[in-house]
């Protein structure tokens, strides 16, 4: 893996080649964008949190939407080469179909979590923002085409009409609607209970696979 991809946004910040008052200028917007949202964020309200005068935040980003744009955009570059590359070479080596979901579900739901403040963002950011919704079906188109439309031999065995695209897009579902739970509507709930409703969903992924065959 590069140094430079990372399955973990705050990881490949620390570790990009920057100037550190970038750095700490794209830290502070995340902090102040996952809390009170991107609309209700001023750039004076980024350069008090960061510590800056705001004229530092325009030596780096010509206005806001060129600060959140550079904010998000690696997340395409670094982050999600990551998961194409590393996450179906493992995903491959599961042998079982109750296996494969159970991976996919739990890898997928830790990576929301470990990133939950920069996913938050970019959920948000992705609905209004026609620019990062071009580039990222761009990116699905043109560097994940091949990995995302790659069968298991296990699931031709199942029914043909299941891929790893419509599996992918039944856990996906499930997952995020957790996620927002958790997140969004600040519903307290604990590890123990995150992985116990992991479990369900696994449980009706492989329920609804296992029942095509019958």
């Amino acid at each position: 893996m590069s140094e430079t991809i990372m399955t973990n946004y705050e990881q490949w910040l620390n570790m990009a080649e920057m100037p550190e008052n970038k750095r700490k200028i794209l830290e502070a917007t995340i902090r102040l964008y996952s809390k009170q949202g991107i609309s209700n964020t001023s750039t004076s309200q980024i350069a008090k949190e960061a510590g800056f005068s705001k004229a530092l935040i325009f030596k780096f980003f010509t206005n806001k939407h060129d600060l959140t744009m550079n904010l998000l955009t690696p997340i395409l570059d670094h982050i999600l080469p990551a998961f194409t590359s590393d996450f179906f070479e493992d995903l491959e080596k599961k042998a079982e179909v109750k296996e494969i979901i159970h991976y996919i579900v739990f890898n997928r739901y830790q990576f929301l979590m470990e990133n939950k403040d920069i996913v938050l963002i970019f959920l948000s950011e992705i609905l209004i923002n026609e620019e990062l919704q071009q580039d990222f079906f761009s990116y699905i188109d043109s560097n994940n085409k091949n990995n995302w439309t790659r069968e298991h031999s296990l699931f031709s065995k199942i029914d043909e009409k299941i891929t790893l695209t419509s599996l992918f897009s039944a856990i996906a579902s499930q997952i995020l609607m957790l996620f927002v739970q958790c997140l969004i509507f600040n519903k307290k709930m604990t590890e123990q209970q995150q992985n116990q409703r992991l479990e369900e969903i696994v449980d009706l992924i492989y329920n609804g696979v296992k029942n095509r065959k019958e």
